[in-house]
């Protein structure tokens, strides 16, 4: 009688075959230090031998060791214009990209109530309050730290 587990698959067959740029050369029986997992060796297009998990290369979701990720990320560099993208995330007198927004952390315009949405959240827990002028929703904010501040014993924002 062989030594296989009653519901242990034989994956035999897999071996020698292609997935994506994955040759598999060959696979574990289930280790407990990967939860069961299998794991095996593999030999990329490139020449590599990697070793992943069996089910993700069967599965598709790892194509190759690496090197199409790489590829991939050259060709859209060439397409990517670094110093325009810096200039766009930190420019200050570029027009706000929304109209929901106040400039103000934690502080939204809402059209549907037509008032400001004072909002934060804290450990999981949400904070939220209303205000119909932009200076109510500031005070109300400072409220709403102090509240916030008090109930977790701990700064949230540094004065100055």
């Amino acid at each position: 009688m062989n030594n296989k587990h009653f519901n242990e698959k034989d994956y035999k067959d897999v071996i020698g075959c292609k997935y994506g740029e994955l040759m598999i050369l060959s696979y574990t029986s289930p280790l407990k230090s990967y939860d069961s997992m299998r794991l095996c060796k593999c030999r990329c297009s490139c020449g590599k031998v990697v070793v992943r998990r069996l089910s993700h290369v069967i599965g598709g979701e790892i194509k190759s060791c690496g090197h199409l990720r790489v590829e991939n990320g050259k060709l859209h560099k060439a397409n990517l214009n670094q110093e325009k993208a810096y200039e766009t995330r930190t420019s200050k007198d570029v027009p706000l990209s929304t109209n929901k927004t106040t400039g103000i952390r934690n502080i939204s315009w809402s059209d549907r109530e037509q008032c400001y949405v004072i909002s934060m959240k804290r450990h999981g827990k949400y904070f939220r309050t209303r205000a119909k002028t932009l200076k109510e929703a500031i005070n109300e904010k400072e409220r709403m730290i102090a509240e916030v501040e008090e109930c977790f014993q701990e700064k949230i924002y540094k004065k100055g």
